[in-house]
């Protein structure tokens, strides 16, 4: 079953950067982050803002944001 990842509008345009959860090695998790401009375009550009040893505490840490 496919998973539904919309979000409502009024929402979607207060974006400003996106995370994702990379792992880097084993017990080695990073967050990287990329701005997201005024017209809605993804730099191309990302800089690791959290890191940690599990990928639940990189999860975590992205969800208290």
């Amino acid at each position: 079953m496919s998973q539904n990842n919309t979000m409502p509008l009024d929402q979607f345009l207060r974006v400003r950067h996106v995370d994702e959860i990379i792992k880097a090695d084993e017990n080695s998790w990073w967050v990287q982050r990329r701005s997201v401009d005024r017209n809605g375009k993804l730099s191309t550009q990302s800089r690791v803002v959290f890191f940690t040893y599990t990928e639940e505490a990189a999860q975590q840490w992205i969800t208290a944001q």
